[in-house]
């Protein structure tokens, strides 16, 4: 939150850092059996000691000795962490990073099908990628998705932005303003459509050379209104009947052009 700095979670933030020390938590023997480390024996005790409503531990690749691949291996480490969760009252999140496959469908797992099954949540933060109206990604904006949850519904998203060294909420237009933005778009293809209609230049809904969406997005009076955007629109007029195709039949062949309609109140 803001106004807020590290040092007002003195008390409340414990860090365990070992860098260059052996971090794994949890390690198949010979039989294929995950056992607790000595790392692991250390960490329960720590829990134990602080009492924490939260434990984070990263990354899984760096505290998990076995198969990644092995789902008996993964589901026995887990249940390692589950023993932490159980005994203490604490949540655990364990980190992990997504595989290149993972990153390519978008579900951001890595390995067996383990990692997924055996947890009661699983949250997904990824970065934001170029969306509908073509405009560029923000560096500093990600997003926090629920893939899973087994104690409530799963595909909420929160997104959040990077700012003054810390991840915030960012809100999003409320309602009201999504509905005044579509008005604003909605106005400003009927006003391109009133000016290629008074040039004598038809505008129709299909893909080609007339496509209205395509046409409008490069007039000046579309004011930088991406083709997209302006497609969206289209539909929505069409929906409320406040624009609609009319055929017609030139020599060559048969095509749709868009006219205004009148609406009745």
């Amino acid at each position: 939150r803001r106004n807020h700095s590290f040092s007002d979670l003195e008390h409340r933030l414990h860090l365990h850092c070992i860098p260059g020390e052996d971090a794994v938590l949890g390690a198949p023997d010979k039989t294929g059996t995950v056992r607790p480390s000595r790392i692991f024996v250390r960490l329960e005790e720590s829990i134990r000691r602080i009492r924490p409503a939260l434990v984070v531990i990263e990354a899984a690749a760096d505290v998990f000795a076995g198969n990644e691949n092995d789902r008996s291996q993964v589901r026995q480490f887990i249940g390692l962490l589950r023993r932490l969760a159980l005994v203490n009252g604490a949540a655990i999140v364990l980190i992990q990073h997504p595989s290149l496959s993972g990153l390519a469908s978008g579900t951001g797992t890595s390995g067996s099908t383990g990692w997924n099954n055996s947890v009661r949540s699983r949250l997904y933060f990824k970065g934001i990628k170029a969306k509908a109206d073509d405009d560029e990604p923000d560096p500093d904006v990600r997003e926090l998705r629920v893939m899973k949850a087994n104690y409530g519904p799963s595909g909420e998203t929160v997104r959040l932005r990077w700012r003054d060294h810390v991840f915030e909420i960012e809100a999003g237009p409320s309602t009201l303003e999504r509905v005044a933005a579509d008005v604003a778009i909605d106005d400003v293809f009927l006003h391109c459509l009133d000016v290629k209609s008074a040039q004598g230049i038809s505008a129709g809904p299909s893909a080609g050379k007339n496509y209205a969406p395509a046409l409008f997005a490069t007039m000046p009076e579309a004011k930088g209104t991406k083709a997209k955007a302006l497609a969206r629109a289209m539909e929505r007029l069409m929906s409320a009947g406040r624009i609609a195709g009319t055929a017609v039949r030139p020599e060559s062949r048969r095509r749709i052009v868009l006219e205004r309609r009148e609406v009745r109140q």
